[in-house]
């Protein structure tokens, strides 16, 4: 983690001043707690042979739970609780990879555990971050550090636990760090990025000395002597450090890794910038020529769309964990994970509409001066906008691991020339409407679409899925069919994206897929929707349904004009009478 953890600190302060002969009781606190491990004293190599001890597993667990529903802490095993000096360091022969699963399967909660020696014998510290959600111990209850204690949590304290959390900016509370100690490169890196944006108040601020660049950015703490933890994510560099950016690239999904960096000890902005430039060299680009003439170039990967999952996951994670960022690349697909759930009200069904909120937002705002990120809450449909304008598939944005991680899929491939011309017949305003988009993306897999379908996959409820469809039909994306509330694609938009619409190849798979499209949305099929769904004749799409209704897949009710139509066979005689009924009051 980095260099202000006030978890480390405090296992340091810890371990010097037992060397020094101070006693255990008042190193012990809000952020740290020692236990021994009784079985293993005595023992004179607790490498020899790792031990399960499940009760002390136990015990750790409750203590870990103690300090997640806190500020997290350290458990440091291997230290008497009672004692002076170097004499109550007594290691722990327990094995630290199983002690780090069993914590997880007794309270469902991660933690980091850490071997390290000191006085000659093997010790574990268990780091704990704090939790999201109040965390049940191993007995069903709720309990919080106190001081040295852990106390029973009170009702009032349970409700306001999730909000209270939710509030809190990591970003913005004090570092170790100053203003003197920034880095170089990342101060340029600074003021490149300021004077890229070509706005005037920006170029001039990129001319203005250290402190009062990293003041107007919101990096400086509000003591005025020290950076708060964005600027010292961002600015400060510090060798030893634990990764907080991981990049693998491989060439193809599951193949070998033939690039890895952790951008050990940078700050953070160098590691992103870093990263941003390997991604841009190893993403392939694609010519879309006509006539030996180069129109266009598009990558695999839109820029706009990895980056912005990249820049998500630093604004967004939990930096309290130690975990790194992930960023992993195999041929075309990106996948970026970070540490940390979806904060409070947020899932992978609503995190295009949710309210805009961060866990930094002095990060998150510094981002956004910088231009890095996009303005709150306009990000994620960045990605989604575009992906599929380019014809690719939709961002997969999944909580993952008990809430431990987000992770964000990127799928790429070869634009689609025919999506891209689609979208570019569309008036500019309207070709960044991120609903629009989507209902071009739905109605490439389906012939007809209506609000109640587009509503969850726009996140928004049935009147804006309404309001989107009205957009739509003035833009002439879409038509009205036949079937109350259904639209399909107009006769333009259908000849652009006519190879990406399989249902539309006229064999006789796609006949029969589209029939059950409308036997599955309106319960009835009639000649009139193969009409207008492939452009053919009356007398083929009647051929169609009769040679249907043959073989058994279809049912024909009534007997002539514009009342026939087609079910399905199990349908009993009532329904196909109610049917007709409904259907005859339709048309009048």
């Amino acid at each position: 983690m980095i260099n202000s953890d006030p978890r480390r600190t405090a296992l340091s302060h810890l371990l010097t001043s037992l060397e020094s002969g101070a006693p255990v009781d008042p190193l012990e606190g809000r952020l740290l707690d020692c236990k021994a491990d009784v079985a293993s004293e005595g023992s004179s190599d607790k490498e020899a042979g790792l031990v399960q001890d499940r009760a002390l597993a136990k015990l750790i667990a409750d203590a870990a739970a103690c300090f997640a529903n806190a500020e997290g802490g350290v458990v440091v095993l291997g230290v008497k609780e009672n004692g002076v000096g170097p004499g109550t360091i007594t290691g722990t022969a327990v094995d630290d990879a199983w002690l780090t699963n069993r914590i997880f399967q007794l309270i469902h909660r991660p933690v980091i555990v850490e071997t390290f020696h000191t006085q000659g014998e093997r010790c574990l510290a268990v780091f704990v971050e704090p939790a999201p959600f109040p965390i049940k111990d191993t007995q069903g209850g709720y309990r919080r550090r106190q001081g040295r204690d852990c106390q029973e949590m009170s009702g009032a304290e349970l409700g306001s636990f999730s909000v209270a959390r939710q509030t809190t900016d990591w970003s913005a509370a004090v570092s170790a760090s100053t203003e003197g100690e920034t880095d170089l490169a990342a101060m340029t890196d600074l003021r490149r990025l300021l004077q890229a944006t070509q706005e005037v108040s920006r170029v001039s601020l990129a001319n203005a000395p250290d402190g009062d660049l990293l003041r107007a950015l919101g990096l400086v703490h509000q003591d005025g002597l020290h950076l708060n933890r964005a600027g010292e994510l961002l600015c400060i560099r510090t060798p030893g450090r634990l990764a907080l950016v991981d990049l693998i690239c491989k060439d193809a999904v599951g193949g070998d890794s033939t690039f890895h960096s952790d951008f050990s000890g940078q700050p953070v902005l160098l590691a992103l910038q870093e990263a941003f430039h390997i991604l841009d060299a190893r993403i392939a680009i694609y010519d879309f020529s006509r006539g030996g003439v180069t129109l266009r170039q598009e990558p695999a990967l839109p820029v706009l769309a990895r980056r912005e999952a990249i820049v998500n996951a630093v604004t967004h994670r939990d930096w309290a964990q130690s975990h790194p960022i992930t960023i992993l690349l195999e041929g075309a697909r990106l996948t970026v994970s970070s540490p940390g759930g979806f904060l409070f009200g947020i899932s992978a069904s609503t995190i295009l509409t949710a309210p805009a909120q961060s866990r930094n937002r002095a990060l998150a705002s510094a981002f956004r001066s910088l231009r890095l990120a996009e303005s709150e809450g306009t990000g994620v449909d960045r990605m989604f906008r575009e992906m599929v304008r380019l014809g690719l598939e939709v961002p997969r944005i999944q909580e993952a691991a008990q809430g431990s991680r987000v992770v964000c899929v990127l799928e790429g491939g070869k634009p689609d020339e025919n999506v891209i011309q689609a979208i570019t017949q569309l008036p500019t305003n309207a070709q960044s409407d991120v609903d629009l988009n989507l209902i071009l993306y739905l109605l490439q897999g389906k012939p007809t679409l209506n609000a109640s379908e587009l509503a969850p996959i726009i996140q928004k409820d049935k009147a804006a899925a309404l309001a989107a469809f009205r957009r739509a039909k003035e833009l002439g994306i879409l038509d009205d069919t036949p079937h109350e509330g259904r639209c399909r694609l107009s006769a333009n938009f259908r000849r652009i994206l006519a190879p990406r619409l399989k249902y539309l190849r006229r064999t006789d798979s796609d006949y029969k897929g589209v029939i059950s499209h409308f036997l599955s949305v309106a319960g009835q099929v009639r000649a009139r929707d193969l009409i207008e769904t492939f452009g053919i004749t009356s007398v083929t799409a009647s051929r169609i349904l009769n040679q249907q209704t043959e073989e058994g897949f279809l049912r024909r009710v009534g007997s002539r004009g514009p009342g026939v139509r087609y079910i399905k066979p199990s349908l009993d005689a009532r329904d196909d009478n109610e049917r007709q009924s409904s259907t005859e009051n339709l048309m009048q």
